[in-house]
């Protein structure tokens, strides 16, 4: 994948797109399908997303997107992944987990990373999620409808931890 695609995709999907209408937001309680979007870091991370499945319980629809930024990296994960290998050099997502993913209507998706990088904003623009949820970020505004604002270097599992309270706080 090359530098170009990565600059058109950031073209194509311009995060100053006015946002579209996402109807009436469901409180947590009641949301029924969930989606987890981040970026491989390791098998540390993995273990959070994991905690984060577990944690939503068995009444919910979880589904998760990983993106592996390093197509020649090996990636232990049990959620569909996405490499920047599928990326075309104008800018077109070919990736069927990609595709199944964003054809999903989520009530909520937690988007994992501390950065958004254009594939992960890609994906964030184009998903069909009621309520898209994320660290709080000026230059991700258009990307999220809730964004939470936590200090970096307090942690993935404090983030979470936040995302999980304030989600559950909307009625």
């Amino acid at each position: 994948m090359s530098t170009i695609g990565k600059k058109i995709l950031s073209i194509l999907n311009s995060t100053s797109k006015s946002a579209t209408n996402r109807g009436a937001l469901k409180p947590f309680e009641e949301a029924t399908s969930i989606g987890i979007l981040y970026t491989w870091e390791g098998a540390k991370k993995e273990e959070l997303v994991y905690n984060l499945i577990d944690k939503l319980g068995t009444d919910k629809s979880v589904r998760g997107l990983c993106y592996n930024p390093n197509k020649n990296e090996e990636v232990e994960t049990k959620t569909p992944l996405m490499s920047v290998g599928d990326l075309s050099l104008l800018g077109k997502i070919n990736s069927s987990a990609a595709d199944s993913f964003l054809s999903e209507s989520f009530d909520y998706l937690f988007h994992l990373d501390f950065e958004v990088n254009e594939i992960t904003a890609a994906l964030l623009l184009k998903s069909q999620a009621q309520c898209r949820v994320g660290l709080h970020s000026d230059k991700a505004e258009s990307l999220f409808e809730l964004m939470i604002g936590i200090n970096k270097s307090a942690g993935l599992e404090h983030l979470i931890e936040q995302m999980l309270k304030y989600v559950n706080a909307l009625k």
